[in-house]
């Protein structure tokens, strides 16, 4: 009997070294990297893309992001699939990653080391050139089944119809940009649970958004939220505004 603890602390003892050696130092990430034609660094990107298009910025912490990407990339596989051998180098060695985030930069680090870097910050010109796009999130997942294809489009019918009314009936009128060719769109986030839609100015611009033009946003978003159990969605929308407009330099 008294053998019993001593076994299974041994037990435990070559599982830990055995996890221990499972971590990889900076060079052996990278060739391990490389060897999986860069998955490891794609996962990383395709993880910040899809953040940044459902927050307007990037993640804050190291943890942040990778509770997104298990979610929203690796666990649920809603966009590209990723190798088993991806998801479990970076289950092993995510306590090593860290990040650094501005508003135009993501740097990610592995054992104090820059390991890839991103710009995934749009432009003015690059964002309105997508045009309108909503995503609904539940439990901190982004939904891409057909019920949420099929809501993408009535949600953006119907925000095509508060655009309209708000230039037609309530004076408010559209930013373009220099050149005059597209619509200067504008991010927005509805998080249901606090009921509040936040504006995220993706252009360079001094413009206030109309007001009833916003209520309208927000009493859509909150019924398509309330309606279909969602926590959270995001969407971009062409900005309207009723004040003077002062378009600085686009960054």
């Amino acid at each position: 009997m008294k053998k019993t603890p001593i076994l299974l602390l041994l037990l435990l003892l070559t599982y830990n070294c055995f996890s221990q050696q499972k971590k990889l130092c900076f060079g052996e990430l990278s060739e391990k990297d490389a060897s999986l034609n860069f998955e490891i660094t794609n996962c990383l990107y395709q993880s910040s893309y899809e953040y940044w298009y459902s927050h307007f910025k990037y993640p804050s912490t190291i943890d942040n992001l990778f509770d997104f990407m298990f979610k929203n990339i690796l666990d649920f596989k809603t966009t590209k699939t990723f190798s088993q051998d991806v998801k479990d180098v970076l289950v092993v060695n995510r306590s090593l990653f860290t990040l650094y985030s501005t508003q135009n930069e993501l740097v990610i680090l592995y054992a104090d080391s820059v390991f890839c870097s991103f710009s995934i910050a749009c432009s003015c010109g690059e964002f309105s050139e997508t045009g309108s796009f909503v995503g609904f999130v539940k439990d901190n997942v982004i939904q891409k089944d057909n019920k949420a294809n099929k809501l993408d489009k009535l949600f953006k019918h119907k925000l095509w119809n508060i655009y309209r009314q708000s230039i037609n009936k309530l004076s408010g009128r559209h930013i373009v940009e220099k050149n005059g060719l597209s619509l200067v769109h504008v991010g927005m986030t509805y998080d249901y649970q606090k009921d509040t839609l936040v504006v995220h100015n993706i252009c360079p611009y001094y413009a206030d958004l109309h007001k009833k033009y916003y209520t309208s946003l927000k009493l859509l978003s909150s019924r398509f939220c309330h309606k279909n159990n969602y926590d959270y969605l995001f969407f971009s929308t062409p900005f309207v505004t009723y004040d003077t407009v002062h378009l600085m330099d686009e960054r």
